[in-house]
């Protein structure tokens, strides 16, 4: 189905994308689990409310159900791990993390040997770079994190 023409206030109004088409989309590498690397990893980062502690296992329950796999949570790491160097605060004194830090000194450098992937997850905002006020999340998926 091909989208409508955007409206002004749309994302596509200001910005020129290009679209991946599903035959391009059966030629990329898929990420498979395999014998030795076959659980999803959930890695908790911050101070959650008990709320938001109900919210990453239910969400641990649905990979479980959904992709088939062992899914598991991760002990919750502080935020201190965040150096002053990937911390900002943005408008309305709003605190955000350099999401790239995140993926590549957090949760790469702590991926378990037996992981098919491992999603951060965070009460903090992130921002990918700095003239982006945030983004809703990021992936590398060679490195099979996000």
């Amino acid at each position: 189905m091909k989208l409508s023409d955007p409206q002004p206030g749309e994302w596509r109004y200001s910005r020129s994308e290009t679209f991946q088409t599903f035959a391009e989309f059966q030629k990329t590498r898929k990420i498979i689990p395999v014998n030795r690397k076959n659980i999803i990893y959930l890695q908790p980062i911050g101070k959650f409310n008990d709320l938001q502690q109900k919210e990453i296992v239910l969400t641990r329950e649905y990979l479980k159900a959904y992709f088939q796999l062992e899914t598991k949570i991760l002990p919750i790491l502080s935020n201190n791990i965040f150096p002053k160097s990937v911390k900002r605060i943005f408008r309305d004194a709003q605190g955000q993390v350099l999401a790239g830090y995140v993926l590549d000194s957090i949760l790469m450098n702590r991926k378990p040997d037996d992981a098919v992937v491992v999603m951060g997850i965070t009460e903090r905002d992130l921002f990918p770079k700095p003239e982006w006020n945030y983004v809703f999340g990021l992936a590398s998926h060679a490195g099979g994190v996000g």
